[in-house]
């Protein structure tokens, strides 16, 4: 499915709740986090671009993988035109891709240090 969000329009915001899934088509938005006298995070504080998405990028999937409320505001840059699927249909499609990407590198690193002795000491639990 296809939305478009006009220039300073809020895509998604912080503490929401997450029921999609996005894929910049054209245009571009900026990621805004929170921040405090420089260092990110707290309420009531400013919020700071930190990224820019452009077309192709995506957003959104954190949420919908740790079912967590929307850790960032995305919001378009000028005219957006996304693309979007809801949660049933990402979690279903595309899910499994996410989830190994952010994962994979974990797991390669406790392979990793498994190879120590120290190691032996501790139980590891799929």
């Amino acid at each position: 499915q296809c939305s478009f969000a006009n220039d300073g329009q809020n895509i998604v915001s912080e503490n929401q709740e997450p029921d999609k899934f996005y894929i910049i088509a054209i245009g571009y938005a900026k990621v805004l986090v929170r921040s405090i006298g420089g260092v990110t995070g707290g309420e009531g504080s400013d919020m700071v671009a930190v990224r820019r998405l452009g077309p192709g990028h995506s957003f959104g999937e954190a949420g919908l993988i740790y079912d967590q409320p929307r850790s960032a505001t995305v919001q378009a840059e000028g005219n957006v035109i996304l693309a979007w699927l809801p949660r049933e249909q990402y979690m279903k499609h595309l899910s499994k891709y996410h989830i190994k990407w952010y994962f994979n590198p974990i797991q390669e690193k406790i392979e990793y240090l498994q190879n120590f002795s120290a190691w032996s000491k501790f139980e590891l639990r799929a």
